[in-house]
């Protein structure tokens, strides 16, 4: 059976500047796996090619076994692809309840986004004591929160998350990881996760990718690579 997604030999960048250079990876349906990297290694633009944001300039990203480089961004939503972006992007002047529903802007089930709806404030009871408020006056953790939730209207099949914990407080960071296992685990969303806290994203994932200036270094299970002494020494302050 093909992977849910998979790069194979992606070369990517911006202008003349080439940021991807060969990377290989694949995701399975139902996984979690992470990017750790330094920064500017390439790891945002993984998934900005993912999401059809950046084109690929050689290689190929497939779909289900299918080739999905090169289409729109609406393209890539309907298929189930959602991108929860660095730095949150949530519509400011929206409040909640508005930018929830712009997360659903590609649905034609009205009930099921009431229902989602609901579901996101189960998930974030804070969003539901706030929903009348403006999203641009939250804080840090709650507009986390917010991107997260609005990501999850589009039902998606592959969740792509760029440092959802950046910024924010431990403990606030804690129960995004936790939610993100939970979502995992009991609805079967499938994730790619870059995170720059190395330590949890290996705790977090079932796989991981190394990326060392645009090209996959390592790769393997979680467990083998919180173990590995250059990962130790590298990305783990060990």
């Amino acid at each position: 059976m093909a992977p849910l997604l998979e790069l194979d030999q992606v070369w990517a960048g911006y202008g003349p500047m080439e940021v991807l250079r060969g990377v290989s990876l694949h995701v399975a349906q139902g996984e979690i796996v992470a990017l750790i990297g330094a920064n500017g290694a390439g790891k945002t633009t993984t998934l900005n090619v993912i999401s059809n944001v950046v084109p690929v300039r050689r290689g190929a990203v497939r779909w289900e076994g299918a080739p999905s480089s090169g289409g729109s961004i609406v393209e890539t939503v309907r298929r189930g692809i959602i991108h929860v972006p660095e730095g949150r992007r949530l519509f400011a002047d929206m409040t909640i309840d508005e930018n929830l529903e712009m997360g659903a802007f590609l649905r034609e089930d009205p009930a099921g986004v009431r229902d989602d709806r609901e579901r996101m404030f189960a998930l974030f009871p804070r969003l539901k004591e706030r929903r009348e408020q403006r999203a641009g006056s939250l804080s840090g953790g709650e507009q986390q929160m917010l991107a997260i939730a609005r990501g999850l209207m589009a039902r998606p099949r592959l969740l792509l998350l760029d440092e959802p914990s950046l910024g924010l407080a431990p403990i606030v960071s804690q129960q995004i990881f936790r939610t993100v296992r939970a979502l995992n685990a009991e609805q079967g969303v499938t994730v790619l996760i870059v995170e720059q806290n190395a330590h949890a994203a290996l705790e977090l994932a079932q796989r991981a990718y190394v990326l060392e200036t645009g090209c996959v270094c390592m790769s393997g299970v979680s467990k083998d690579l919180r173990d590995d002494p250059r990962v130790r020494a590298a990305y783990l302050g060990e």
